[in-house]
């Protein structure tokens, strides 16, 4: 099942199977830097994948290239129905496809997805103050920045200032239906 389809990239759902590759980025250093960690643990893949699985207000999906390779993840979280707003988290895992335009497509893909098919108003999401790359993509994709959560006590623990930045998917969809 396809949930999503851009220009360089298919969302569709987690399998099993991505779990390997998943739990080797959560190790990687790099990614820690950008995006934390999530703490898949080796002996817990299993739990956490079923957890996903059961959790209404969660929608985990794959990246994958238009050929098919597993890229990254992307989850709607804290899905919040009555009041139809999700928190977006992205992750290109495959450092490859970094700064080629693979996230912002999947991002446009979910943020489609989120407005058509669970009908969500308001996207929303936390990135790093020190992470322009990322910055600059959420922006190409509508969001815009609307406070900063200082890191204060957090940062003796090497954490910085969070951004947080929101994307209204009822005004996107309308530009890009005018964009077709």
């Amino acid at each position: 099942m396809l949930y999503a389809q851009g220009q360089k990239t298919r969302l569709r759902p987690l399998r099993r199977a991505d779990l390997d590759k998943m739990m080797e980025w959560d190790d990687d250093e790099e990614i820690q830097a950008y995006i934390g960690k999530k703490g898949i643990a080796d002996s817990q893949s299993g739990v956490w994948f079923e957890s996903v699985r059961r959790d209404r207000r969660r929608v985990v999906l794959a990246i994958e290239t238009d050929t098919g390779e597993f890229i990254g993840d992307l989850e709607l979280k804290q899905i919040d129905w009555r009041n139809k707003r999700a928190e977006l988290c992205i992750c290109i895992g495959n450092k490859a496809y970094w700064g080629l335009g693979f996230g912002t497509d999947a991002i446009v893909g979910a943020l489609q997805l989120a407005w058509e098919r669970f009908g969500i108003k308001e996207v929303y999401l936390r990135v790093y103050c020190s992470n322009v790359r990322a910055i600059r993509c959420y922006q190409k994709c509508g969001f815009q920045k609307i406070g900063v959560l200082p890191a204060d006590k957090r940062r003796s623990r090497g954490l910085h200032d969070l951004l947080l930045m929101s994307c209204q998917t009822d005004r996107l969809a309308s530009r890009l239906q005018a964009a077709q």
